[in-house]
């Protein structure tokens, strides 16, 4: 909610957002990562008792908030971080900085941290307490549930269809034994969302735990069915299928779930690298073959892409692409970079070796002869065999 008022705010009147100046990058990014949140400064009370996300800012302060959104949203943490703490060091508890300074802080999983700033958030504006669920989810994330809970219930007073904290409000009574008035709100969140897969896990988590067996297999196929590339849901269905005595079904769903499990474990561990270092190639060849692997082939794609984008004509990474769609076994995505290879590399003489080997794999002819021919014209071959 108020990053999209603020974001429109800006984008309004200043213009495209501005990226953070480079100079000085990597320093800047290392002092904010190791910041205490808590030395930063601290506004005259009630300040900012009035503001509310649709009020304009000063304009240099607009630009600078912008440049902080602009990497967030690009998924450089540490540099939004880093413009955001300049913010708030100039404009001391301005709401907006102080909020997304917090969001960054959840993303980098430095949840006390989060919640410094947000709980500032709430004090300095009181009126954008709708905006409050992520402290809600930094005070879950802590194990506190009972704030959790009093947080998520503070948000929708407010924010009645919010259902990310609708969601968080269920997991919250979970934790606390509250497991029949939790399923009620999942129930209240699937009713809004039916395509929502982690509340569909959950309550497939709840109706196990209360015995309630067969509704929770048909609970937890669905939440399957919804993202097939989550290893909870896998989980369960395998314990569920065993507490009813079907074990061939659940050897199955087990041993897919170890499967996912450890690719999941990785894909963490790569994403929040990338938080800091975003940059960095080889996290991001690491989780294309990753998703591909495990045939999340929207998820590998989303991440190729993002690989490709500074570079889409670099030969070492179009016949990566290659490789790893033919290693994943995925026919129609490996096809599709083939031809990709083809057009953005069609003067690299390597793009030609690799796509006659490619053609021939798959048994067409025509396109072999010619990527051979091609080849040889580029690297000098034909010359060679004339002597």
């Amino acid at each position: 909610m108020i990053a999209a008022l603020l974001v429109f705010a800006l984008v309004s009147q200043s213009g495209a957002p501005e990226k953070p100046p480079q100079v000085d990058l990597a320093a800047r990014v290392a002092a904010a990562l190791t910041r205490d949140p808590a030395t930063l400064p601290h506004a005259t009370e009630g300040k900012w008792a009035q503001w509310d996300a649709k009020q304009p800012l000063a304009e240099t302060l607009m630009r600078a908030f912008a440049a902080g959104v602009g990497a967030y949203q690009q998924g450089e943490i540490g540099p939004a971080l880093a413009q955001f703490q300049a913010l708030l060091d100039l404009e001391p508890d301005l709401p907006p900085a102080l909020y997304h300074a917090g969001l960054c802080y959840f993303r980098l999983r430095r949840y006390k941290d989060c919640v410094t700033l947000l709980e500032r958030f709430e004090l300095a504006a009181p009126r954008e307490v709708g905006a409050t669920r992520m402290l809600g989810h930094a005070y879950y994330s802590l194990g506190r549930y009972g704030e959790a809970r009093a947080q998520y219930e503070q948000v929708l007073a407010v924010a009645s269809d919010d259902t990310e904290a609708r969601r968080g409000l269920a997991l919250s009574r979970m934790r606390v034994g509250e497991l029949d008035e939790a399923l009620g709100e999942l129930d209240r969140v699937l009713a809004k969302k039916p395509d929502h897969a982690d509340a569909q896990t959950w309550k497939a988590q709840i109706l196990f735990d209360l015995g309630r067996s067969e509704e929770a297999l048909a609970a937890a196929l669905r939440a399957r069915e919804l993202d097939p590339f989550e290893p909870k849901p896998w989980y369960l269905v395998g314990q569920i299928q065993l507490d009813l005595g079907r074990d061939e079904d659940a050897e199955a769903a087990r041993a897919r779930f170890d499967v996912l499990a450890r690719a999941s474990s990785e894909i963490r561990s790569l994403e929040a690298l990338l938080l800091t270092e975003p940059r960095s190639t080889k996290p991001l060849r690491r989780l294309v073959e990753l998703h591909a692997t495990i045939g999340d082939v929207p998820r590998a794609k989303e991440w190729l892409a993002r690989l490709l984008a500074p570079a889409p004509k670099d030969v070492e990474l179009r016949i990566f692409a290659l490789d790893t769609w033919v290693a994943a076994g995925q026919a129609d995505a490996a096809l599709a970079a083939a031809l990709d290879l083809e057009r953005e590399c069609a003067s690299e003489a390597r793009a030609w070796k690799r796509l006659e080997a490619y053609w021939a794999s798959v048994r067409d002819r025509v396109r072999q002869v010619q990527a051979s021919e091609r080849f040889l014209r580029l690297s000098g071959g034909a010359a060679d065999q004339g002597k």
